[in-house]
């Protein structure tokens, strides 16, 4: 881990006593590759080439507070990462890759 800080926020969800929100900034580096397995080939995130302002603006579209308001914590952590999963695939290039 490079370095890691925590933060109280303004709550997404109804506030849970033993839950606050807090946002979580890691930076990271992964020397393991991510591999995807889509139709019997290896592909992997570029995000080298990725379109990160698309990516920003996508996210930003999202009504948050109205996707999320009525969820419980699981379901509003599923529902988050549904959203940024579909954002990767729309505006992040797979690469071909060897596994080996």
């Amino acid at each position: 881990m490079d370095e890691l800080r925590v933060k109280e926020v303004e709550p997404l969800l109804k506030l849970d006593g033993h839950h606050p929100s807090i946002e979580i900034n890691l930076n990271y580096t992964n020397n393991k590759p991510n591999f995807v397995k889509f139709n019997r080939k290896l592909l992997k995130p570029n995000y080298h080439k990725c379109n990160f302002e698309k990516i920003k603006e996508h996210l930003r579209k999202v009504n948050w507070h109205e996707l999320l308001n009525d969820l419980d914590p699981d379901s509003a952590v599923d529902a988050m990462y549904k959203e940024l999963n579909s954002a990767i695939l729309l505006f992040v290039p797979f690469k071909k890759c060897n596994p080996y």
